[in-house]
């Protein structure tokens, strides 16, 4: 039987960790971005409601109320939420979903999340490999396996020439519009 004030050695481990990478890596090595990324919090059935919301909005403010304003809908909001987990989406992805790729309509998000919607998913992972951050989300049950969450350097390449790609199609329509 664990005591309740023993110290967890595997948190202690993880604290040193995290203080040898911070200390010995430059910020901008794909190592640095790799492991700091593979530390995403997972969420627990003891976690708070407040905890699960700090978890999912990862420091994104904007997020942050979002998630709090679906949460008001009772256990149809936090089915939401779990979705969005389960979709390995958090903080800025979510922002990004709901304000960029839903124009803020969030009964469009909602319908999104619950249905999987793959090219939401494809329009967060590009928005996310444009920004250098490796958390992908999926369509799939994102909770089974974590490793196959992060980018590989050559999806980043690759979602990266989709996102130019993209933005020349965009130009070539309405190059005057794209220039303000």
């Amino acid at each position: 039987m664990k005591k309740k004030n023993a110290i967890d050695i595997n948190k202690i481990i993880q604290f040193f960790f995290n203080i040898l990478i911070l200390t010995f890596l430059p910020p901008n090595d794909n190592i640095f971005l790799r492991v700091l990324k593979m530390t995403r919090e997972e969420i627990k059935p003891d976690d708070s409601m407040d905890k699960i919301l700090e978890k999912m909005g990862e420091g994104n403010a904007f997020t942050d109320v979002l998630l709090s304003d679906i949460t008001k809908n009772g256990l149809r909001g936090w089915s939401l939420v779990l979705a969005l987990d389960k979709m390995n989406m958090r903080g800025d992805q979510i922002w990004y979903a709901y304000k960029e790729y839903c124009a803020g309509d969030l009964k469009l998000f909602w319908s999104s999340v619950e249905q999987h919607d793959q090219n939401m998913v494809k329009a967060v992972n590009i928005e996310s490999a444009k920004h250098g951050k490796k958390d992908k989300a999926t369509t799939e049950d994102g909770s089974k396996d974590k490793e196959k969450l992060i980018f590989s350097d050559k999806e980043m390449k690759a979602l990266s020439k989709e996102n130019k790609i993209m933005h020349e199609k965009i130009n070539k329509q309405d190059p005057i519009s794209n220039n303000f």
